[in-house]
C-alpha cells in the first residue's frame, strides 16, 4: 500500500486567475539565508476498523540559500541525524541478538557518516520543483567511501562467508545500479517542501481550476501517470502573512481505472468505495517568501482498508 501514501505528492501548473487580487510567490530568497526545516509524520492503517500500523517520524533538515539568479536558487540541504531505528532484542545468545547489535552498531556509524553530507540542489523559483543534485559527483565519492567504511567494520566484526575486497565491490555495484534512486529521493523530499510554490494564491477569497498532476515520486507506481484533479485554494492576508486551505479532489473514476490497470486485486471496486482526501494548510511570510508552516491531511480508504497520513512542516 506505499502507493497511497507516494500517490499524495504533486506538482502541479495551472493557467493564471483573471478578475482576482492574486499573489504570484516564488521561491526568491537571499543568498546566504538559512532554515531549519522540522517534519513530523504520523501513519496510521486499519483493517476492518483496527489498528494494524501505527507509525511516527520526525525528521530534520538544514537549509542554506547559495545561489540565487533569475530562474532557480541553489540549496545546501543536510538532513540532521536522528536516532537509530530501535527494534526489540532478542535474548542473550540468540543468533537474532548479534545481528541486531550488529546492525545497530552500522546504523550509527551510516548515520555519523551520512550528516556530513551536503547536498547542492536546483530549485526551480516559479514552482518549487528541485530539479538537479549539482554536486552529485563528489558526493558519490563520500558515499562509496562510507560503505566501505562499513564493509570494514562488518568485515572486523564478523566472520563472513566472502573476502573484504569481494563485499567491496558487490556493494559498490550494487550503490551504481542504486544511485538514481537515490537521487531521486533528495529530489523529491526537497521538491515536496516546496510544491505550494507552484499555485497562485487569492489575497482574500478562493478559486477552484483543474490540473494534469503528476507524481514527483518517479518510482512510485503512478510514475508514468498524469492524474486529473481540481484544485481549491481559500486563501487570506494579514500583514505579511498569508495562510491559505488547499483541498485537492482527484477523478475518483480515472483514479480507480489506474489501479486496476496496475494490479487485479482492484478489479471488483466501485467508484463509491473509493475514498480520497488530501487538505494543506500552509502559511507563507510575505516579507522573506518563506514558508513558516505546513500541515497535510491525507486520507484514502477502500472497504476495509483505511490509511491516515498527517504531515507537519515547520521551518525555523
Amino acid at each position: 500500500m506505499k502507493y497511497v501514501l507516494t500517490a499524495a505528492l504533486f506538482v502541479a501548473f495551472c493557467l493564471p486567475v483573471f478578475g482576482q487580487d492574486m499573489i504570484e510567490l516564488t521561491a526568491d530568497w537571499k543568498v546566504g539565508e538559512k532554515k531549519t526545516v522540522t517534519t513530523e509524520a504520523s501513519s496510521q492503517m486499519t483493517l476492518n476498523g483496527s489498528l494494524i500500523s501505527d507509525e511516527k517520524v520526525t525528521t530534520t533538515c538544514e537549509l542554506e540559500v547559495l545561489r540565487n539568479n533569475s530562474e532557480y536558487v541553489t540549496l545546501s540541504y543536510r538532513v540532521v541525524p536522528g536516532k537509530p531505528i530501535e527494534t526489540e532484542a532478542a535474548s542473550d545468545g540468540d543468533s537474532v541478538q548479534i545481528v541486531h547489535n550488529e546492525l545497530q552498531e552500522l546504523l550509527l556509524l551510516f548515520d555519523e557518516n551520512i550528516s556530513r553530507l551536503n547536498y547542492m540542489v536546483q530549485l526551480r523559483k516559479e514552482d518549487g520543483v528541485a530539479e538537479e543534485i549539482l554536486n552529485w559527483d563528489e558526493l558519490s565519492v563520500e558515499i562509496e567511501e562510507m560503505v566501505y567504511k562499513l564493509v570494514d567494520h562488518l568485515s572486523q566484526e564478523s566472520a563472513l562467508p566472502i573476502s573484504r575486497d569481494s563485499l567491496r565491490t558487490v556493494m559498490n555495484e550494487m550503490m551504481i545500479q542504486r544511485q538514481p534512486e537515490m537521487e531521486q529521493t533528495i529530489l523529491n523530499s526537497v521538491t515536496s517542501m516546496f510544491q505550494v510554490y507552484a499555485y497562485s494564491y487569492p489575497k482574500n477569497g478562493s478559486h477552484s481550476f483543474a490540473i494534469e498532476a503528476y507524481a514527483i515520486n518517479q518510482l512510485g507506481v503512478f510514475a508514468d501517470e498524469d492524474l486529473p484533479a481540481t484544485v481549491t485554494i481559500d486563501s487570506k492576508r494579514s500583514g505579511n502573512s498569508l495562510k491559505a486551505h488547499i483541498d485537492m479532489q482527484y477523478d475518483k473514476e480515472y483514479l480507480l481505472n489506474a489501479m486496476k490497470q496496475k494490479s487485479p486485486q482492484f478489479a471488483d471496486l466501485e467508484v463509491s468505495d473509493l475514498v480520497i482526501v488530501e487538505t494543506e494548510d500552509v502559511e507563507f511570510n510575505l516579507s522573506t517568501n518563506w514558508i513558516r508552516t505546513q500541515v497535510s491531511v491525507i486520507q484514502f480508504e477502500l472497504p476495509m482498508i483505511t490509511v491516515t497520513e498527517n504531515i507537519t512542516v515547520t521551518f525555523r
